[in-house]
């Protein structure tokens, strides 16, 4: 492998890596792991929950409304972390894409999928928690 700062050049207009705009692959980095590690972490923390875990900010559940709270909680925990797994993956080839061109697209095309049609998978995976925990 070589080390990264013996292939980071400055060039005209910026910092670049074999050609390619070190800027844009940092943000890209900085964005991926940021989401997989909040999505992680909220996984994390539904696992450590004794009252159950909320879907969205200022929304909560109704402990008697919830037939096994440590069950539920740890599905959403699964949901999450599941959910962090494409940005996770989505980093690692940005990485890799320095060395190898044909990742850094794949690599924003897995983000946007993780963003628009991940988003809805997570919709549609905790309204089945709920038909399950729910009574």
């Amino acid at each position: 492998m070589i080390p990264l700062f013996c292939i980071l050049k400055v060039q005209k207009g910026g910092f670049f890596v074999d050609e390619k705009p070190i800027v844009a692959i940092v943000i890209m980095l900085v964005v991926c792991f940021g989401c997989a590690g909040l999505f992680w972490g909220i996984g994390a923390w539904a696992m450590k929950r004794k009252d159950p875990m909320h879907f969205y900010s200022g929304s909560s559940v109704d402990p008697r409304t919830i037939s096994d709270i440590p069950g539920y909680n740890a599905e959403n925990a699964k949901m999450w972390r599941q959910y962090s797994f494409p940005f996770w993956l989505s980093g690692i080839m940005e990485i890799l894409g320095i060395f190898d061109d044909r990742l850094l697209m794949p690599a924003v095309y897995l983000m946007v999928a993780a963003s628009t049609v991940g988003a809805i998978w997570l919709v549609r995976r905790y309204q089945k928690i709920c038909k399950i925990y729910m009574i």
